[in-house]
């Protein structure tokens, strides 16, 4: 009886150490993968024992296995790997796997994950759970590639620590309105940067001189400084608010898309290693496509309404490589326009004024660049407290007291103007001008249909000037009453010639 018990005692003991040997694994679906895993079980039991887990260095790899809970990778103390995206798991304890290089927990239901004692790990792609609110990545410094994208729960991203970090991959990141803003300052060994559809305002990757591939497509980018990465490759900066591109710096650049922008000039003549360029509704004017191959590179510059010029070094083998164009865009040597950009107007030697009866001043107007493509420009006046006429050659004759205001403006469409203003004096001051003057009454005054110029004197000639001192008809044999029903509304000058004495009288017309 005795041998009988101690039998029995033996083999409870036996069971028990057996038992405790066995590591916890609560979900049926992990425990089955496991089980299933002859590197892992080695043994080919129906249990993982606590040496097996341990002895294990290799890697965890189950995408959409329905694993709930991941209890028991803890003992799992030499595992380099884990992958356990597009599962159910929200709560996991890495603490014990401190050997672990790569973790793949994307796609699952994590509001935290503690990463503090993973301090080996390198890979970390952690994108896609909505619920996550926090990831200090403080203690891993060994972090070189992180994927955090579409966790629209965070609200901050410290990556100072990450001085290992090349590549990043923050996409649809700060669309929720969590974030603003990206500090990059501290990884300067960043390779590769994509924020896609993240809602930034602005993006300095100043410091990131080793970028060689960047993608900020579809952010709110009013500017986008790239002068300090000159090992850039590849650039999507398209669906932006940019309105300058300067990519002179980005010589090692091969391809470009930066359609939907507000750009209006793009010169790639730098870039002459580039395969590929996206420019297609960018409200360009002008596209300089100098020293790049039309047979190495393919272009895209469609719905660029303004575009009607883009500068080549072959017309003939950009028109057959090159289709990819609008309907009034063409090749060209030289379409690039040097604009006016000043234009500076004065009286002939300086002179301000105009002091003798009917006296004239010749303008001069001095225009910049001196080699603007189209440096003429047409004249004018605008009457102030005076009024004057100028022709064509900018011969401004007087007319009244006061002052005008003589104008230059440019006819390259670049919108450059130049004025200044003349001061005019003794049109009506002799005593007989005065006498002749005081002689003369319009009505009605306003006037809709006609208008009646009642004096005794001899009117020799009327001449009729708009408000801009143009000459609208001479009356060479004028009598008392003019039909103005045909005039256009506004100011007018009559000027009125009387025994060589000129007088000149405003009328308005209703």
């Amino acid at each position: 009886m005795r041998r009988i018990v101690l039998t029995i005692i033996t083999l409870l003991i036996f069971s028990f150490g057996a038992t405790a040997q066995n590591v916890n694994i609560p979900d049926a679906n992990f425990k089955n993968y496991l089980i299933g895993n002859n590197s892992i079980n080695t043994n080919m039991d129906a249990e993982i024992q606590v040496s097996e887990a341990t002895a294990f260095a290799g890697g965890i790899d189950c995408v959409n296995c329905n694993f709930s809970d991941l209890t028991g990778i803890e003992a799992f103390t030499a595992l380099t790997l884990l992958k356990f995206q597009s599962n159910n798991v929200s709560n996991i304890d890495l603490s014990q796997n401190t050997a672990l290089v790569e973790l793949w927990c994307n796609y699952n239901n994590f509001t935290t994950i503690d990463l503090s004692q993973n301090t080996a790990l390198e890979i970390l792609y952690c994108n896609s759970n909505v619920d996550l609110a926090a990831l200090d990545l403080s203690q891993n410094t060994a972090l070189t590639k992180l994927y955090c994208g579409d966790n629209p729960s965070l609200t901050t991203l410290d990556l100072s620590q990450n001085t290992a970090l090349t590549f990043l991959h923050c996409e649809y990141y700060i669309s929720t309105g969590n974030l603003t803003s990206i500090d990059l300052s501290q990884n300067i060994n960043l390779t590769y940067f994509s924020c896609a559809l993240s809602g930034l305002p602005s993006l300095d990757v100043s410091q990131n001189v080793a970028l060689t591939h960047l993608d900020c497509r579809e952010n709110n980018l009013s500017t986008l400084d790239l002068s300090q990465n000159t090992a850039l490759t590849n650039l999507i900066c398209r669906e932006n608010n940019l309105s300058t591109l300067d990519l002179s710096q980005n010589t090692a650049l091969t391809s470009l898309s930066c359609s939907y922008n507000n750009l209006s000039t793009l010169d790639l003549s730098q870039n002459t290693a580039l395969a590929g360029v996206g420019c297609d509704n960018n409200n360009l004017t002008e596209l300089n496509l100098k020293n790049i191959g039309p047979t190495a590179c393919n272009i895209y510059a469609t719905n660029n309404s303004n575009l009607t010029c883009i500068d080549v070094d072959d017309v003939a083998a950009a028109t057959v490589e090159w289709t990819n164009i609008d309907a009034q865009t063409s090749f060209s040597l030289n379409c690039v326009i040097d604009l006016v950009t000043s234009i500076t107007v004065q009286g002939e030697a300086g002179a301000t004024t105009v002091s003798s009866l009917g006296g004239t001043l010749q303008m001069e107007a001095e225009v910049l660049p001196m080699n603007a493509d189209n440096s003429a420009y047409n004249w004018s006046v605008v009457n102030t407290t005076g009024s004057a006429t100028i022709n064509s050659t900018g011969l401004l004759t007087a007319i009244t007291d006061g002052t005008v205001m003589v104008t230059a403006s440019a006819l390259d469409g670049s919108g450059v103007t130049g004025s200044a203003v003349i001061t005019i004096s003794n049109q009506s001051s002799s005593i007989k001008g005065q006498s002749i003057l005081s002689k003369i009454s319009i009505y009605p005054n306003p006037a809709n249909a006609q208008i009646i110029i009642d004096t005794e004197a001899n009117i020799e000639a009327i001449r009729v000037l708009d408000i801009m001192g143009k000459t609208v008809k001479t009356i060479v044999e004028p009598n008392h009453t003019i039909d103005v029903s045909d005039w256009t509304k506004g100011i007018y000058f009559l000027q009125i010639q009387v025994d060589e004495i000129l007088v000149s009288k405003k009328i308005i017309k209703e």
